[in-house]
């Protein structure tokens, strides 16, 4: 059970998801060039030689006049200021680099996020944060997002997407920019809460390799949560997934183990990566009955504890 155990967060070690959860990282291997999995062996490789550093950094100086070295420098520390410092009282802790495992990808369009918190109730945020939904390019550039990421160390990351269905084309669009700009360091999940399985099965048919699974899939608030992992429309939408080879991402809500073993079994061949402390209790019963499920330690898992 423990080899299928996915660690998430940013605060939390998320690497291990590729040695302990090899059919998630194959997975997405089969679909993406440049893999999760190949940046987790790259993670593993020993650094460049130190002689090849020295011949690049040589290269560099002598390459680049030293005004441009200092613009750009600036640039990065303008568009990427946060510093990560964690203090901790005990030590030694990891501060190696990371898989992002749960990565919300910020929405795409003013109209977009309008109409979510129009839905949701709540003007300009998300119901669940009570935070505004970023809008990327308004609040947040991509090139941010991955200096970001440079900066802490992070190879890599499943990024859960919401599509626009009012302008879809546009929207998918947007979702292949992203994953071609970010050099496949960001594996899309498709969120496919305003999309019935005829639409989902459409999408993968015209953008395929463009997302690795479907997720997030929230049960506890919003979307879902009025239906359970075994309603018939999300079984058909589990049907297309398998067609396609995706991994379905579900939060799922309190007292739904029942219905969980249920999608399990009706697809033995999907992988299901679950997370949140609502089935906390009942994962290790899952993962010791059942090959195709996964779990992810987060900050979701963490935050009942304090």
């Amino acid at each position: 059970m423990k080899k299928r155990l996915l660690v998430s967060g940013l605060f939390v070690l998320m690497f291990v998801i590729f040695g302990c959860a090899t059919r998630v990282s194959d997975t997405i291997q089969e679909q993406a060039p440049d893999s999760l999995q190949e940046q987790a062996s790259e993670v593993a490789q020993e650094q460049i030689p130190e002689v090849q550093e020295q011949k690049s950094d040589s290269l560099t100086n002598e390459t680049i006049p030293e005004e441009v070295i200092e613009k750009e420098s600036s640039f990065e520390d303008t568009r990427c200021s946060r510093t990560f410092s964690p203090k901790f009282s005990t030590g030694p802790y990891y501060n190696g680099p990371l898989f992002d495992a749960h990565f919300h990808v910020p929405i795409t369009s003013d109209k977009m996020a309008e109409r979510i918190a129009r839905e949701h109730g709540e003007q300009g945020s998300d119901s669940t944060t009570g935070y505004p939904d970023p809008i990327l390019g308004k609040d947040v550039t991509l090139d941010e997002i991955l200096c970001f990421f440079d900066k802490e160390d992070v190879r890599g990351v499943i990024g859960f997407y919401i599509p626009d269905e009012t302008q879809l084309d546009g929207s998918l669009e947007a979702a292949r920019d992203i994953k071609e700009q970010s050099s496949n360091r960001i594996s899309l999940f498709l969120m496919p809460a305003r999309l019935d399985a005829a639409r989902l099965d459409n999408i993968q048919s015209s953008y395929r390799k463009l997302f690795q699974g479907y997720g997030e899939i929230t049960f506890y608030d919003q979307d879902f949560k009025d239906i359970t992992p075994s309603d018939n429309t999300l079984l058909e939408i589990y049907d297309v997934a398998e067609r396609h080879n995706l991994i379905v991402m579900m939060h799922p809500d309190l007292n739904q183990k029942k219905d969980i073993e249920k999608a399990l079994q009706n697809n033995p061949e999907v992988d299901f990566l679950l997370h949140g402390f609502q089935i906390e209790n009942s994962i290790t019963d899952l993962m010791d009955r059942y090959p195709n499920v996964y779990f992810s330690i987060d900050s979701a898992v963490l935050y009942p504890m304090m």
